[in-house]
């Protein structure tokens, strides 16, 4: 056998760690959109605080106690909140409104936020108060990932999303959720940066081979003190005032936008169950009967009771045509924009098309020669004028 001896080499001290050796992009959800490995780790202290930047005391406080009792929640670490000057350990939230991103645009100004982590602190900073809160939810998922779950790997990320709304609709008129699941479902859209959870508030099943409307399951979701609409909240559930208000609270500190949705007049066997001379067929049917004055007066007052529960700026009116409609908008003020798509059931569905815009209600469509698209178009700016007083 023949054996080589090689000499060794000395290698000559080179500029810094390969490029290896750089710590990986964190997972999180939705993934970063720009990272910048260092190397080593941020690593909680015992005496690590949240310090909010000088003068957004006001502006961050809320989010400097949601955020220590979140990181309690996730490490077990009890951090205090301070507006003073930072030190090694402490996580800082900070808004600039300067801090910009080419390739981000207008998501980053609005939503994004940039995560700077060194061995020595954390910053999270952003245009917005919002791109800071999705800054502390990155920050609290890489937390939760550690094995110790108290470091973080020393890097730089630039995070925006990619669309502006991300979001879902939850059809609680067919299927009843409870307060307390509709609250922590919110708490987990903020924790993935969702941002818009419509609420589906009635709606009924199909009949089928069954003989009578009567026998189908219908829903109506928001229940009142008020005596006028007194068993109209369906018995197998619904919301009162205190528990909608519990919705909103919740949505605001999570980053979340609740939209509120009446589907009328079809898909409306509760508001017939509940007033059985409103609905087409002598009430046999899940569809309001829009030649009936008392029906429009009706959805009025439904609209009167329950809009100014509402938060967003942003409530939908869902439903269709029953023949046609020609074009109908109307500025709808500051509050809250509906999408109308409109107001019965689609016979012919050809001319029709429905427009949700932000302030204002738009309904087109090429037919207008049918007498039922006066009053559709009737009801709809009835409704529309209730929303704007």
């Amino acid at each position: 056998m023949l054996l080589l001896a090689v000499p060794s080499a000395v290698a000559a001290p080179g500029p810094g760690p390969a490029k290896t050796d750089l710590n990986p992009r964190p997972a999180v959800v939705p993934a970063l959109q720009q990272w910048e490995g260092g190397t080593g780790s941020f690593e909680l202290r015992k005496h690590s605080r949240i310090v909010l930047a000088k003068k957004q005391v006001d502006e961050l406080d809320d989010q400097g106690a949601q955020l220590a009792t979140d990181i309690a929640q996730v490490t077990g670490h009890k951090l205090d909140v301070s507006p003073r000057i930072p030190q090694d350990g402490d996580i800082v939230l900070s808004i600039d409104p300067s801090l910009a991103n080419a390739a981000g645009g207008a998501r980053y100004a609005e939503e994004g936020y940039t995560l700077t982590v060194t061995d020595r602190n954390v910053t999270i900073a952003a245009p917005t108060s919002k791109g800071v809160y999705y800054g502390t939810r990155s920050l609290l998922q890489i937390l939760l990932l550690d094995d110790g779950r108290d470091s973080v790997p020393v890097g730089t990320a630039v995070d925006w999303p990619n669309y502006k709304v991300r979001g879902f609709m939850l059809d609680v008129g067919r299927r009843f959720f409870t307060a307390d699941y509709i609250r922590d479902y919110l708490r987990v859209m903020g924790w993935f940066k969702l941002n818009q959870l419509q609420l589906h508030l009635n709606d009924n099943g199909f009949k089928g081979n069954k003989p009578s409307w009567s026998e189908v399951q219908a829903g109506f979701r928001l229940k009142t003190d008020n005596p006028e609409l007194a068993g109209l909240a369906s018995k197998d559930g619904a919301y009162d005032r205190a528990d909608w208000d519990s919705f909103e609270d919740t949505a605001a500190t999570n980053g979340v936008t609740i939209i509120p949705e009446f589907d009328a007049p079809a898909h409306s066997l509760a508001f017939i169950k509940f007033r059985p001379s409103l609905g087409l067929n002598n009430g046999d049917s899940d569809h309001l009967d829009l030649s009936k004055p008392e029906t429009t007066a009706f959805m009025k007052s439904v609209f009167d009771e329950f809009t100014p529960w509402f938060r967003s700026g942003g409530h939908r009116v869902e439903g269709e045509i029953v023949h046609h409609a020609h074009l109908v908008e109307r500025p709808l003020g500051d509050r809250p924009a509906v999408g109308l798509d409109v107001l019965d059931s689609v016979r012919d569905p050809a001319g029709v098309d429905g427009v949700l815009q932000q302030g204002r209600l738009s309904v087109q469509a090429t037919h207008p020669q049918d007498v039922q698209h006066r009053r559709t178009n009737r009801l709809a700016g009835q409704l529309g004028s209730v929303v704007e007083e």
